[in-house]
């Protein structure tokens, strides 16, 4: 039985069962072909805010990538996220969508055009939406103590 700590109106702080929800994590990965390749994971996680309030949270996953050409690979991360406060009382939901265009320039250099959409929904609260974009160029550099 998994405990949370609550204020008490004694000398300090007691303790008191919290909600049982199982942990659990896992990822399943696949190459379908050669051009497209696929991860899926979920999870639940218990942790403690820290306003001492107990937190579930609770994710799902997917991301599929599709290679357009050699050089060129799209690919986008969808998800949803669902966190439960104090047993039930908050409730908050996120959903994220972030699809990203990836240009290898060279063996080491490539060059990532990326965006992302996330709605988050709390209870008895109106919605939040963001979007961002970036642009990112990456070096791949080699190993110093690779096994040759």
């Amino acid at each position: 039985m998994s405990t949370a700590w609550v204020e008490s109106n004694e000398f300090g702080f007691k303790q008191q069962p919290a909600t049982e929800s199982p942990i659990f994590s896992f990822v399943i990965s696949k190459d379908w072909t050669e051009r497209f390749a696929a991860s899926f994971s979920a999870g639940r996680e218990q942790y403690n805010a820290v306003n001492s309030e107990s937190v579930t949270h609770t994710y799902i996953r997917a991301n599929p990538s599709y290679k357009l050409a050699e050089l060129t690979t799209f690919a986008v991360d969808l998800g949803y996220d669902w966190n439960t406060q104090n047993g039930g009382a908050t409730n908050t939901n996120y959903l994220r969508i972030a699809p990203t265009l990836t240009r290898r320039i060279t063996e080491r250099l490539s060059l990532l055009f990326g965006a992302s959409y996330e709605n988050e929904q709390q209870d008895k609260l109106a919605g939040l939406a963001r979007m961002r974009a970036w642009v990112s160029l990456t070096y791949d550099w080699p190993r110093a103590l690779a096994n040759h």
